[in-house]
């Protein structure tokens, strides 16, 4: 059981010894035990972030609500919820320090 309801699931489950992998509606890649029904494990989905020239610049994890939408240029648009759970869009600004 993922928690993630609304949107269902973002792949096609991948199963390895028993163990099934799930890329969430959230965002979130989360490993199963088919067997035991247990999870595993729960990581956040982080995005690494290069210049136009191809520099890395950083890595950004968005909040573990966050459904990642579009990128464009210097910003991030995301879906998420609010303090009484109606959806939202939530932008995002990359703020990268200028390099020598």
């Amino acid at each position: 059981e993922t928690g993630d309801y609304e949107d269902g699931l973002r792949t096609t489950p991948i199963v390895v010894d028993g163990i099934v992998y799930v890329y969430t509606a959230s965002s979130n890649v989360i490993a199963l035990d088919g067997g035991k029904q247990i999870l595993q494990w729960r990581e956040r989905t982080t995005y690494d972030v290069f210049s136009p020239t191809g520099e890395y610049l950083g890595r950004v994890a968005l909040p573990a609500e966050s459904v990642l939408l579009a990128i464009q240029g210097n910003r991030i648009y995301t879906r998420g919820r609010g303090p009484d759970d109606e959806e939202r869009l939530v932008v995002y600004r990359l703020d990268v320090p200028d390099r020598p």
